[in-house]
């Protein structure tokens, strides 16, 4: 078995593992919430996160955080439930909403990361660079959702790299959450490091795309 075949079947083997655990859960879910409802808490709860950072409550932030991030491993094994339970829900707008809901929880901390950042100036250009190349390509994804969605576009699921590329950001943003406001911590370098890792991630998850588009 090649590095390639290796790595999937490892994605593939967590995964499941992650689906099995939180089985109970979205089976308990599934017939009293719709998986919008969860994909569509966490926008307002980011912004309700950073109005916490702000007003100088910090732990606080960090406690709704850590929650809020892990919701996206719940609406869709929840929308899955719903779907074998015969209720009639939208699958091409749900796929397409909780992408954009992805989206706008992570984007907002990461226009926030320039204004945040006070360390020296290679660090900052360093973090501010990762971070304006991630909000292109998210934006980008988005883009290319909306469109596909609009043209009546069954899209396509994110693959592996967009699963983990999200998961990184996520913990990259908790880290500067959780770091909150001294950047010197080493919850802010972990972060900065998994924000650089994820760019790479992103152009994956682009480049993906845009080839499943074409295929």
């Amino acid at each position: 078995m090649d590095a390639g075949s290796a790595f999937n079947t490892t994605f593939d083997n967590g995964y499941r593992g992650l689906q099995r655990l939180i089985g109970p859960l979205a089976d308990w879910l599934a017939p009293r919430v719709h998986a919008n409802w969860i994909s569509g808490v966490r926008p307002p709860l980011a912004a309700l996160i950073i109005w916490l950072l702000y007003s100088g409550y910090y732990w606080t932030a960090f406690v709704i955080y850590t929650p809020t991030s892990l919701l996206d491993a719940l609406d869709g094994p929840v929308a899955r439930r719903r779907k074998s339970l015969d209720f009639n829900d939208d699958e091409k707008f749900g796929a397409f909403f909780d992408a954009a809901s992805d989206k706008f929880f992570l984007l907002p901390f990461l226009f926030l990361l320039p204004h945040w950042n006070r360390w020296n100036s290679g660090t900052l250009v360093v973090v501010n660079v990762a971070a304006v190349m991630t909000i292109g390509i998210e934006l980008a994804l988005l883009t290319i959702r909306t469109v596909d969605y609009l043209r009546d576009s069954n899209g396509h699921p994110a693959g592996r790299w967009g699963k983990i590329k999200l998961w990184v950001e996520s913990l990259g943003a908790g880290g500067f959450v959780l770091s909150y406001p001294a950047y010197e911590s080493w919850t802010a370098i972990a972060g900065s490091v998994l924000l650089l890792i994820s760019v790479p991630m992103a152009f994956r998850s682009l480049w993906d795309k845009f080839h499943n588009r074409r295929s």
